[in-house]
């Protein structure tokens, strides 16, 4: 069967233009070093190709020639006669990609058989690499008259360096020369190890008819003789057996073949005792009437009792299979149970689970055809991350080693002490270990760079020049694309690597900077449901877990819940992740430096500041959040009244959630917070601010449901209208100091994703209403700031709060220089009344307020999804002392 072989050309180096195609005389004769090294590369990438196997090597010289003349035979069993369209008015166009294959076959050469041989320094094999990158296969201008170095003459002819039989160039690694056999001159075919002169009609009969005969029996033979390549084999995916196989040439890895022939033995199955094997499938039995009876049961109504009852034991906790990187949960205990039986009955057989699977894929494979991938996960993968170009290798997409450090300690300063979900010390190692063998580079640590790389570049600004040497929009661009590649490459969708998962809740966390599209809110959705099936919804202290694996796995589930809870609050949904969903702890309170690897024990959790404050202080708030600000449905239904009215939390009970909440924060981190250090000033600013925010939901009234009218509101206290408006006003200047601090100015790129819409529209709906005041004039100062960060940022004006906010900027802009005006008259002594706008409702001041009408429904009413989170849609109610400012008008 016929193999596809990807035309791609040779990369474009990054942040490179296209290098032009040389005319070859002049190439030839060039004194420039790079010119030189690219001559003694094509020579011997030549030779090196005429060596290989001109019959089983499809890739030969011998091969590759043969598409376009003699032997006129089908190349590599594809049909339709041979390739090569002559005499045809298609032959222009097949003849471009057929060169191409050409020049990419050489530089394959170059890249993988000559330049790790060259010896010398790095810097030497740098040089060389980078020629190569920069090579393209020469052309020769027919009409260019060529130098008779003999004659000191100009003639018509072939080239020189195609005339000479010998030819000088360069040494690998050196700038002396040496003379080697000129590939260029002749290729000699072969019959039995005797040269086939093309004159001789007779043996270059039988030439042809040996070679469709090799290529015949070769083709016939090769998938009995020889077994499955190595990356096939770990698939479980059909190899079609040839050098290099094709699965391995998709996936752009080297394809190596097990030694010997045919398929690999099986093991001797040995019997096992007849009784106890009866017993074993006795107790299968025995737990598959379990599930039926457990189908019966649900399909029953529930009894409130019996789902009173605790769980028995430890089998609450369901199956954890878990090694140095994967792990796959089952919840179901009996499903559980019935894999337990299975793996005894495998044990007592001594049949070795792999050795069966390997047995399996033998006789599978001569059945049936390989998995379609581009339609199966990796199509998949590609549709969800971005089908760009799957069969394009990633390894030009990794910086030099230099960029690469100078982008992990960004990283490490940047990103690391914000997004707790590594032990720096273990992806320290990784990290160096990964950019030392880039060729050999796992593809889920792979992403994972890609990922530390795109973050790294996402913390830092326009004015500071990201180390790639690119300005930042063009880095972000690339390294997007490379770390989207590299998900789907790793297979994403149906993943269970902790390193690949931690990348992408990596990816997701920086992509929120740049885009606020629902694309981050999708993607969590993803890795929630990843997460799952990883188990790490369970806390790994119930599975006997090594401290450091726990530890881990608590951060990174937590660092989820927390990205659920950002995206869903943003777009106006319930989170996908409940409370009552998991049993995963909070991580400890500890340094990376208490924790190891040979840990058995638990390291003792510090009562001050450490590396973590900063994320315990996020995670603790959460549950308390919810509680405050969302109604889930069960509770809706649960504490509906006879009118047919949805309570909620009474005002004493939000009261104590944020007592509780302030009183935990304050306790345990707030006073360990040092405001010198600018990592603890960070977080008693994120506490504080999350403290203002909760009391700003307790305080804020809801809507009051009744079943025979519309929504009304309640009236406001001028108290607690001033408490709000202070609440709101916190969390603003908390807000502006978070993000232009000097001290902080590295992690400012977290906070821009924090957009305190709720606060800056009550607060301008308050600026609107109020006499000119010193609060007014701080709101003011506040907002200003805040409104030029986010026009700075194009996604954000691209968000769907957007224009009513700043139609709401607008006028209460309108107001203050009204309020301005009136100052000054009343300054002169004349009492004036301020005009109305043509384009705006008259604003009375705040002692006359007595319409009875909500400024900010005009705004939300352009934002339809908040109607469906009881916290975004509650949180924008107004009382009775409120002015309507009308929205459609003017702006």
């Amino acid at each position: 069967m016929a193999n596809y072989y990807p035309i791609t050309g040779i990369p474009v180096p990054v942040r490179q233009d296209p290098p032009p195609r040389r005319e070859v005389a002049s190439s030839a004769v060039s004194s420039e070093p790079v010119d030189q090294i690219q001559v003694s590369l094509f020579i011997r990438a030549v030779r090196k190709l005429q060596e290989k196997n001109p019959i089983q090597d499809k890739l030969s010289f011998y091969q590759i020639a043969g598409i376009h003349g003699l032997p006129k035979v089908e190349w590599d069993g594809a049909g339709g006669g041979y390739y090569c369209p002559h005499n045809t008015f298609t032959f222009p166009t097949w003849h471009r990609p057929y060169m191409l294959l050409y020049e990419q076959c050489l530089y394959n050469v170059m890249k993988n058989d000559i330049i790790p041989t060259i010896p010398g320094s790095d810097s030497v094999k740098e040089a060389w690499k980078q020629a190569a990158e920069m090579w393209r296969l020469p052309y020769w201008d027919w009409a260019i008259p060529q130098v008779d170095y003999g004659a000191g003459k100009e003639k018509l002819g072939v080239p020189k360096l195609v005339d000479d039989s010998e030819v000088w160039i360069l040494k690998l690694g050196e700038k002396e020369k040496e003379p080697v056999p000129n590939p260029l001159y002749k290729f000699t075919n072969k019959l039995n190890g005797e040269e086939v002169n093309a004159g001789d009609k007779k043996k270059m009969g039988e030439f042809a008819l040996d070679n469709m005969r090799s290529c015949s029996t070769y083709d016939a033979g090769r998938n009995t003789e020889r077994r499955s390549c190595l990356l096939c084999r770990s698939r479980k995916v059909k190899c079609d057996r040839q050098q290099p196989c094709g699965g391995c040439i998709r996936a752009a890895s080297t394809c190596i073949y097990p030694s010997g022939t045919g398929r690999a033995p099986k093991r001797p199955q040995q019997s096992a005792n007849n009784s106890v094997v009866l017993t074993r499938l006795d107790r299968l039995e025995s737990i598959i009437r379990q599930l039926e009876s457990q189908q019966t049961q649900q399909e029953q109504p529930l009894d409130p009792s019996a789902a009173a009852l605790p769980p028995q034991g430890d089998q609450r906790n369901g199956r954890l299979a878990i090694d140095s990187t994967s792990s796959v949960y089952v919840s179901n205990v009996l499903w559980a149970s019935l894999g337990d039986e299975i793996e005894e009955l495998r044990d007592m057989l001594h049949v070795s689970p792999s050795n069966n699977d390997d047995d399996e894929e033998g006789d599978w494979q001569e059945e049936t055809y390989e998995k379609e991938e581009p339609v199966g996960t990796v199509g998949l993968n590609a549709a969800i991350m971005g089908f760009r170009s799957l069969a394009h290798s990633l390894r030009d997409y990794h910086p030099s080693i230099s960029q690469s450090v100078a982008l992990f300690e960004i990283f490490q300063t940047n990103v690391a002490p914000l997004v707790k979900i590594f032990h720096m010390p273990t992806l320290t190692k990784l990290f160096w270990d990964a950019v030392a063998s880039l060729d050999a580079l796992d593809c889920n640590m792979e992403a994972l760079l890609f990922a530390i790389y795109y973050a790294a570049i996402i913390s830092t600004t326009d004015q500071n020049q990201c180390p790639l040497g690119l300005p930042r929009h063009q880095a972000l661009h690339t390294y997007r694309f490379a770390v989207e590649q590299a998900f789907a490459r790793a297979d994403l969708l149906n993943t269970q690597n902790m390193i690949l998962l931690q990348a992408a809740a990596l990816f997701l966390c920086a992509l929120r900077n740049e885009d606020d599209s629902r694309t981050v809110w999708s993607l969590t959705a993803l890795i929630v449901h990843i997460a799952q099936a990883m188990g790490l919804h369970r806390d790994g202290a119930a599975f006997g877990l090594r401290p450091l694996e726990t530890e881990l796995r608590r951060r990174l589930w937590w660092f989820i819940v927390g990205l659920d809870q950002r995206s869903s609050e943003y777009h106006g949904y319930e989170p996908i992740v409940s409370e009552s969903s998991f049993d995963t702890r909070l991580p400890l309170n500890i340094n990376d430096s208490d924790l190891t690897a040979d840990l058995v024990e638990p390291p003792t959790e510090r009562d001050g500041a450490t590396e973590m404050t900063l994320s315990l202080i996020g995670w603790e708030s959460i549950p308390i959040v919810r509680k405050v600000s969302f109604i889930p449905p069960h509770r809706r239904q649960a504490r509906t009244t006879s009118s047919g009215s949805v309570t909620e939390l009474s005002l004493p009970e939000r009261e104590a959630l944020a007592e509780q909440l302030q009183s935990r924060l304050e306790t345990r981190y707030l006073a360990y917070c040092i405001p010198d250090d600018p990592f603890l000033f960070v977080s008693a600013t994120v506490a504080r601010l999350i403290i203002a925010r909760v009391w700003l939901m307790v305080h804020y009234p809801r809507k009051q449901v009744d079943s025979s009218k519309e929504a009304s509101t309640a009236p406001l206290q001028a108290n607690l209208r001033d408490k709000i408006f202070l609440l709101a006003l916190e969390i603003l200047e908390l807000s502006c100091s978070a993000l232009c601090n000097p001290n902080i100015a590295h992690w400012a790129w977290r906070s821009d994703t924090y957009s305190q819409w709720h606060a800056v529209a009550l607060v301008l709906s308050e600026i609107c209403t109020r006499p000119p005041c010193r609060d007014c004039d701080r709101a003011w100062a506040a907002v200003e700031i805040l409104y030029d960060r986010w026009r700075m940022k194009e996604h954000a004006r691209k968000g769907t709060l957007w224009k009513p906010i700043g139609r709401l900027m607008a006028k209460a802009r309108y107001v203050r220089e009204m309020q301005s005006v009136d100052r000054d008259c009343s300054t002169a002594g004349s009492s004036s009344v301020m005009e109305a706008s043509p384009d705006l409702p008259q604003v009375a001041h705040h002692s006359n307020v007595t319409t009875t009408l909500d400024p900010l429904a005009d705004i939300f009413s352009l934002a339809p999804f908040m109607e469906m989170n009881p916290s975004l849609d509650d949180l924008f109610l107004v009382g009775d002392d409120f002015v309507q400012v009308d929205m459609r008008s003017g702006f």
